[in-house]
């Protein structure tokens, strides 16, 4: 189920960047269990396309004093 919903995910998102939309970034959301965030009991995936400076951030919690570096 995870490939299927995964590989549709990869679909939309190559959709928003070949769309006139313009975003430059996108994230996937994927809650499982309350304490992560699930508010509705059934598999769902949030597709976010995000834009430069759009003051979205995602909260890490203390024990992360640091968001992780990225490597290319």
């Amino acid at each position: 189920m995870g490939h299927a919903l995964f590989g549709t995910a990869r679909e939309i998102v190559a959709a928003l960047y070949r769309s006139r939309l313009g975003c430059d970034g996108v994230n996937l959301r994927l809650a499982d269990s309350e304490v992560a965030g699930q508010e509705i009991p059934h598999v769902h995936l949030h597709v976010i396309p995000r834009f430069e400076g759009d003051g979205v951030d995602l909260v890490f919690g203390p024990y992360l004093e640091e968001k992780p570096g990225r490597k290319t």
